[in-house]
C-alpha cells in the first residue's frame, strides 16, 4: 500500500551507519536515507491534494533551522538507533503535523510517547544486537554526529521505492 512520510535526512550519519542499515533496516534498500522520522505513516500520494500540501507547507515552514547531534547509541528490544539531542524540535514538528491531520498519528498511534531516533537496525532482537555490537566502537571513536536540520523531506513509496515528493524548507536561523 502506498504511503508517505516526513523525515529529516542526516547525511552526516551515512558513513557510520549505511552498511549496517543496508543489512538490518529494510527501508534502506528501498531508498530511505539515514534520517530522523518526523511523521510516519502519512497519506498515500493519490490522497494528497493542493490543500493538504498547503497545510503541510504552512505547518512545517514556521519552524526554524536547528542544530542537533546524534549523541547516544540506544536499543529497544528489536531496534538499534541513534538518539538526537535536542529531541524537542523533532517532537514539536511531529505534533504540529499530527495535530493538523488527526487520522495520521505517529506510528499509527502504536506508541504513547514520541521518541525521535535514527534507526540503524529493525526487525528482530538478534539483528539489533549484532548492529549494536558492530556500531558501538566506531560510534564511540567518531563521537556524536553533528548535523543541522534545514528542511523536512516528504517522501512517498507509490512505486515501491521511497523517493522525495516535496522538500519543506525551515526558516533560516543562526543554526
Amino acid at each position: 500500500m502506498s504511503q508517505s512520510a516526513f523525515i529529516v535526512r542526516v547525511a552526516e550519519a551515512e558513513p557510520l551507519v549505511s552498511d549496517l542499515r543496508l543489512r538490518f533496516d529494510a527501508s534502506s534498500a528501498r531508498g530511505v536515507p539515514a534520517h530522523v522520522t518526523v511523521l510516519y505513516p502519512f497519506m498515500a500520494l493519490g490522497q494528497i491534494s493542493d490543500t493538504v500540501i498547503a497545510i503541510v507547507d504552512k505547518t512545517l515552514s514556521r519552524f526554524s533551522t536547528f542544530r542537533f547531534s546524534l549523541t547516544h547509541l540506544c536499543r529497544w528490544p528489536e531496534v538499534t538507533y541513534l538518539a538526537p539531542s535536542p529531541a524537542e524540535p523533532f517532537v514539536a514538528m511531529t505534533r504540529a503535523i499530527a495535530n493538523q491531520f488527526a487520522a495520521f498519528p505517529p506510528y499509527s498511534g502504536q506508541y504513547q510517547d514520541i521518541i525521535p531516533h535514527l534507526t540503524v537496525a529493525s526487525g528482530d532482537a538478534a539483528s539489533a544486537t549484532v548492529a549494536e555490537n558492530e556500531l558501538a566502537f566506531p560510534f564511540k571513536q567518531a563521537g556524536p554526529v553533528q548535523s543541522t536540520c534545514r528542511a523536512v523531506e516528504w517522501i512517498e513509496n507509490s512505486s515501491g521505492m521511497w523517493k522525495v515528493f516535496r522538500v519543506i524548507n525551515l526558516q533560516n536561523s543562526d543554526a
